[in-house]
């Protein structure tokens, strides 16, 4: 906006003033969405080189004719402000033409769920695009042709370099946590197959134990034995929430619920995962959703971490209307004040705890009229219910 804002300014080259204001600007929007510093410098040198094609095709081309006595200054001065407007036209479509191909590919989102913050190449990035935008500003305005035309290959082959190399990075990244979901489901399955056959094995054995005990009015023996069987056969008889995972059709939400259910494993909380139909999308910006469907399960999991019996429900189901998520979760006891708080800034029933969870999770559902949510509770569950409507509400 500030790029279209100061070209309609005839008196002064627009792309100058507007350049460090514009992309500091821009980045430091990005990083405080929760963007890694990759995403900006991506973003920067893309629309830096629309800005110098744009300005390629009208007023550098009209300042180098002028510059090479092709015409007046007369002429040049009143056709300036045609240039201008012409130059600010052309980068308007040539935004848009990208903003299409984005959304086909997804490039920039892809980009932008990379882990890794990458500060230190993105500095370099950001150093590059300065130093080349800066000589072809003054390789114009000097009347350098020659040097002029090899910084614009230079500027444009770094930026389809940039481009290209971190749409195969991510993508990379992204194909790894697919394969990580699909070899976890494997290994799943095959320890349920192991564990089912020694069940098997066992089970005719454990029922004449189990009889026995019956018949001789051993009741507490009896019951003992029930409650291994029980938490013996619990692994067998329960789905395998890594093949749930398989339904959800894309890689990031794949990844993220791999490495949640991991660590519910590990801090030995039983955890359900349900998805009812196969999800290919979510209208809802990625990275967006991929934040807060990491709160709360980051919730959920300290949560539930506290009881005696920790238990983690998420369930996820599509139809025609929306997209639902539902995440419930063991919970201590909570009373009504505290419970109408924990929206707040800075609020958490944690200790050492930044408390700022839910508060940006309220922060960032606002930005969309399309997504609901409701929280609720009982006596021993609480339930947080995330609705992502097909159109807007």
């Amino acid at each position: 906006m500030l790029q279209f804002l100061d070209g309609i300014l005839p008196a002064i080259r627009p792309f100058v003033p507007s350049f460090p204001l514009f992309f500091l600007l821009q980045i430091y929007l990005l990083i405080r969405k929760g963007y890694n510093w990759l995403t900006p410098a991506v973003i920067s040198a893309l629309e830096a080189t629309l800005i110098i094609i744009s300005w390629l095709l009208t007023c550098d081309l009209w300042t180098m004719l002028f510059l090479n006595h092709v015409f007046s200054a007369q002429i040049y001065s009143k056709f300036l402000i045609v240039m201008v407007v012409l130059q600010q036209i052309l980068l308007f479509i040539l935004i848009k033409v990208i903003s299409y191909f984005d959304q086909k590919y997804r490039l920039i989102q892809m980009i932008s769920l990379m882990r890794k913050k990458h500060f230190i190449w993105a500095s370099i990035i950001f150093l590059l695009i300065a130093v080349l935008i800066t000589a072809e500003q003054i390789f114009v305005t000097e009347n350098y042709p020659v040097f002029y035309y090899l910084s614009l290959v230079m500027i444009f082959s770094f930026t389809f370099f940039l481009i290209g190399s971190s749409y195969f990075i991510s993508k990379y990244y992204r194909e790894k946590e697919h394969t990580q979901a699909l070899s976890n489901a494997f290994k799943k399955e095959e320890a349920r197959i192991s564990l089912s056959d020694e069940f098997q094995h066992d089970y005719k054995n454990i029922l004449i134990s189990l009889t026995n005990y019956l018949e001789h009015g051993e009741s507490e023996k009896a019951i003992a034995l029930l409650k291994e069987i029980t938490d013996y056969s619990t692994e067998v008889l329960n789905p395998n929430v890594f093949q749930a995972i398989l339904l959800i059709e894309m890689p990031t939400i794949q990844g993220l619920l791999n490495n949640f259910i991991n660590n519910c494993l590990e801090k030995n909380i039983s955890v359900d995962l349900k998805v009812f139909n196969n999800i290919t999308d979510i209208n809802m910006e990625t990275v967006d959703f991929v934040r807060s469907l990491s709160i709360l399960l980051d919730n959920a999991l300290e949560a539930a971490e506290k009881t005696d019996f920790p238990y983690i429900l998420v369930s996820f189901s599509k139809d025609s209307n929306a997209t639902t998520v539902i995440i419930s979760n063991s919970f201590l006891p909570l009373d009504d004040k505290t419970y109408q708080s924990i929206f707040k800034k800075k609020f958490s029933t944690k200790d050492d705890h930044k408390g700022l969870g839910l508060h940006i999770f309220s922060k960032i559902l606002k930005q969309y009229k399309n997504v609901d949510y409701t929280i609720t509770k009982d006596n021993s569950m609480f339930t947080a219910t995330l609705k992502i409507f097909s159109s807007t509400i």
